[in-house]
């Protein structure tokens, strides 16, 4: 496993036996197409997008043109889901939208698994969001302003002020409150996926 500096994505290249089987029942193609979606949301998880050059030249090592031939199959089978590449992704707003939802779903009680099937999301890539909505719940316990929580947390003013408006939501919902406590007492979803041996740096 290598480190990661702090302008670093990391990303799971090989997740073990799990992708050792798919390589064989699918072939190459059928790998890069299972992992594409999850390699861009856990750089996305980490504030980061990546790009078709860099699924082709730093991850999968194949030219950008076999990149989007699996881009074009992926999207033809599940039109419904964004894959967060640096070019489609233009402005904040679909990050930002993106994120909240993940927490709504879970402060109205979906389960991990729930919540990773409806934004095909990996495990960790959940508990990321959650943990660093956690965390601005409990500064803003602090009574920390907006732009102290995003100071802290290293997240633009946008979004904590979308987190911020997600608690106030939590005071007028039971449902919600109640869910939010357990997230807090938790800190994140439980569930996490197993991380890799094998992982890769992208600056």
């Amino acid at each position: 496993m290598a480190d990661c500096e702090k302008t670093s994505v990391c990303l799971t290249i090989h997740r073990g036996s799990e992708d050792d089987r798919i390589l064989q029942e699918r072939g190459a193609a059928g790998f890069r197409q299972a992992r594409i979606i999850d390699l861009c949301q856990e750089a996305l998880s980490q504030g980061a997008l990546l790009t078709r050059e860099d699924l082709a030249y730093r991850v999968f090592f194949v030219s950008t043109r076999t990149i989007t031939r699996d881009l074009n199959v992926l999207r033809k089978v599940n039109p419904d889901v964004m894959i967060p590449l640096r070019s489609t992704i233009h402005d904040i707003g679909p990050v930002l939208t993106h994120r909240t939802k993940i927490v709504h779903l879970a402060l109205k009680g979906k389960t991990m698994t729930q919540i990773c099937q409806t934004m095909k999301h990996s495990p960790q890539a959940v508990n990321n969001y959650l943990a660093t909505f956690a965390r601005c719940v409990h500064l803003k316990r602090k009574d920390m302003q907006t732009g102290q929580i995003a100071f802290l947390l290293r997240r633009g003013k946008a979004l904590i002020q979308q987190y911020l408006d997600i608690i106030t939501e939590c005071e007028s919902d039971k449902n919600m409150s109640y869910h939010l406590e357990e997230l807090m007492r938790l800190g994140t979803c439980s569930g996490g996926g197993k991380k890799s041996r094998r992982r890769q740096q992208h600056g």
